[in-house]
């Protein structure tokens, strides 16, 4: 996107549970740009860090596992 062109603010509220679907779908388009609104959060105050680490750990043991 040549920065001439007009652009559009949205903001969207997505439900939880459709939140990684939706996402996704918005990614693959490949012209859209995310602002942090959680910018001046620490990493460990963000709403989804259990659920990373969580994931994380599963990961690791899963790699365990194959190797």
């Amino acid at each position: 996107m040549l920065r001439s062109e007009d652009i559009e603010l949205y903001k969207l509220t997505i439900h939880k549970d459709t939140d990684w679907t939706i996402m996704n779908e918005l990614g693959k388009i490949n012209t859209l740009h995310f602002i942090d609104l959680n910018k001046d959060l620490q990493p460990y105050e963000l709403q989804y860090t259990t659920d990373v680490k969580k994931a994380e750990e599963a990961l690791k043991k899963i790699d365990y596992i194959e190797s």
